[in-house]
């Protein structure tokens, strides 16, 4: 059960268009090539078609969503490009020419290494990143893509007990355009952080530190901002178990509080993505193990 639940979070990683016509995927693995597939599906979910075969020339093995850019193009990124232990790209997608074309090969010292995380289309039209591994440290970056003139410019290098290691999920925007986001390790206590990110000013700023136990630590997903204002999110160790956590964490005043911590059989353990809001205000996630089975 444990292994299909993976499977199953990363085959489904969805993009929705805007007009819910057409809903718009990609495989970490699989298609003619064995490097993932770009997939889609009418808006019900039916009638599967695979749109593009990606290659290990051109990157592979994504792990995120795909974002519908300014330009009505679809972005994303894959961990990996031209050999099995590759750096990964940016790339973009034509719907309606069914051209694929890289945009950015990631180069380690430069750009960073390995994202596994998706892109965020901010208020300015650019869009923000992160990539896992790489940058001056070695322990990832935080990146914006121009979109219109097919600039990368890396922003932040993650410095370890700093302002934190190892990035894996993605970043989120409140209404005054500030950015949020965590990594895995790192901080502190070397368990991650939630940083706030300013593109006005270029600058980030750690908010918290995770200790491993109470708190939890070694998140693998993102934070979503529910209609309360709060972020929720999850750590894949920490708590009672160690197991880990759901949190909540106010932006405000850099408040924690600590909603449930997962204990194998009765709730699950070791989540590794993140919740995501429904529209009757109930927040949804999985996890990567546990339950009855």
């Amino acid at each position: 059960m444990k292994y299909s639940l993976l499977f199953l979070f990363f085959l489904f990683q969805i993009f929705i268009s805007q007009a819910q016509s057409s809903i718009w995927g990609v495989t970490s693995s699989g298609g003619g090539n064995g490097a993932g597939v770009i997939f889609k599906m009418d808006g019900s979910g039916n009638n599967l078609n695979l749109e593009y075969d990606l290659t290990r020339y051109d990157g592979d093995y994504p792990k995120a969503d795909l974002v519908k850019g300014p330009d009505g193009k679809l972005y994303g990124m894959t961990s990996a490009c031209c050999t099995f232990n590759g750096a990964g790209v940016l790339f973009q997608y034509d719907p309606a020419t069914s051209t694929y074309t890289r945009k950015h090969y990631f180069d380690d010292t430069l750009s960073g290494l390995n994202p596994y995380g998706s892109l965020l289309l901010a208020a300015d039209g650019m869009f923000y990143g992160m990539a896992c591994r790489g940058g001056i440290y070695k322990n990832g970056v935080l990146f914006q893509y121009n979109p219109t003139t097919s600039t990368y410019t890396k922003k932040i290098d993650f410095d370890g007990s700093g302002n934190g290691s190892l990035p894996y999920g993605s970043l989120i925007q409140t209404p005054d355009g500030k950015m949020y986001g965590m990594t895995s390790t790192g901080g502190a206590n070397d368990y991650g952080v939630i940083f706030e990110y300013d593109p006005s000013t270029s600058t980030l700023v750690k908010k918290f530190d995770f200790d491993g136990t109470t708190t939890g630590g070694t998140s693998h997903g993102s934070l979503v901002r529910a209609i309360d204002g709060m972020f929720y999110g999850m750590t894949g160790n920490g708590g009672a178990s160690d197991l880990g956590v759901l949190f909540k964490f106010g932006p405000a005043n850099d408040s924690y509080t600590k909603i449930l911590e997962f204990n194998d059989t009765t709730n699950g353990s070791s989540p590794y993505g993140s919740l995501l809001q429904a529209a009757d205000g109930y927040l949804y996630g999985v996890t990567s193990a546990g339950g009855g089975s």
